[in-house]
């Protein structure tokens, strides 16, 4: 065995090549490249096949004046395909801030907003070559640990974990929804009641529907509806439970689009992949009344049901 067969055994394999010297080495030069050989010379790497390259660095001007031009650099380069193009931005403050920024636009747009996993952006930008191991340990092994505790706890004091989805039923029984039966209200209700020590606190809804019937009337899908609150008290008063009931009347979740494209997606929340047929229907009745449309049809209502433990 040779010497350089112990160093490269790398047939078939590709090598990833990361250049920086349009960045670091043009950052050293007394005199100014002009910016079209900077573009020029970055066409050339890429087409050289490199799977990355560092073009400039967004820095301040008076700092480092041979990059004073890389907006324009990034801007006029040619990409391409499967090289990565990137450049520095070395304010960190504001690196700090996009990289928080993105990570919770990300997170609500994904709709898992959790604020301090901001925290994991923060740290990527301020370390960043140790960012990819913390993604892993201790991040990744934590998360597994928590469920693995999670589902633990829940087991041995008597709960499910995950939680399973409610069951639809065919032919429902005591329900007109369809979403689960008496019975199973009849068991919530009495697992709820033996955790509490005083007094016991329950929102339900009224109607059994978080969007107007009206609106699923319109897309044609049929209604997703959940028990009314009166068979959570007539429940309670098979068991000589005599709650009281105050109502709370909030805004529809769909209230508050500013146009049909924004009425439309928050309607696909609960009706995805909605069809062009269902699109024509509803836009014609968000058009019909743009005013009740703004309020998202008619207002989502609570009873807020709560007694006190006698025993």
């Amino acid at each position: 065995m040779n010497a350089l067969s112990t160093v490269w055994q790398g047939a078939n394999r590709r090598i990833h090549m990361q250049e920086v010297g349009l960045r670091d080495g043009l950052q050293m030069e007394k005199a100014f490249v002009p910016t079209a050989d900077k573009i020029a010379l970055c066409n050339a790497l890429s087409a050289a096949g490199l799977s990355k390259i560092e073009v400039t660095s967004f820095t301040s001007p008076t700092a480092i004046p041979a990059l004073n031009d890389a907006e324009v650099v990034m801007r006029e380069i040619t990409r391409r395909p499967g090289t990565v193009y990137t450049a520095l931005v070395p304010n960190l403050p504001l690196a700090c801030g996009l990289g928080v920024g993105l990570a919770v636009m990300l997170m609500l747009a994904l709709r898992c907003l959790h604020p301090p996993g901001g925290a994991m952006a923060l740290f990527a930008v301020l370390h960043p070559q140790e960012a990819t191991l913390m993604a892993v340990v201790p991040v990744s092994f934590n998360v597994l640990v928590l469920v693995l505790a999670g589902m633990a706890f829940n087991h041995l004091t008597g709960r499910g974990y995950p939680h399973a989805q409610l069951r639809k039923l065919t032919q429902p029984k005591d329900s007109d929804s369809g979403a689960f039966t008496s019975a199973d209200l009849d068991a919530a209700l009495d697992k709820l009641s033996a955790h509490a020590r005083l007094r016991v606190y329950l929102t339900h809804l009224v109607g059994g529907h978080f969007m107007d019937p009206a609106i699923a009337d319109v897309v044609g899908r049929g209604r997703q509806g959940f028990p009314d609150y009166i068979y959570v008290v007539n429940l309670l008063h098979r068991k000589g439970i005599h709650p009281r009931v105050d109502y709370i009347q909030v805004p529809s979740r769909l209230a508050g689009t500013a146009s049909f494209e924004a009425f439309a997606a928050r309607v696909s929340w609960t009706y995805p992949d909605l069809g062009e047929q269902e699109l024509a229907r509803l836009r014609a009745w968000h058009d019909a009344d743009p005013a009740r449309a703004a309020r998202g049809g008619a207002p989502m209502r609570w009873a807020f049901i709560h007694w006190e433990k006698t025993a």
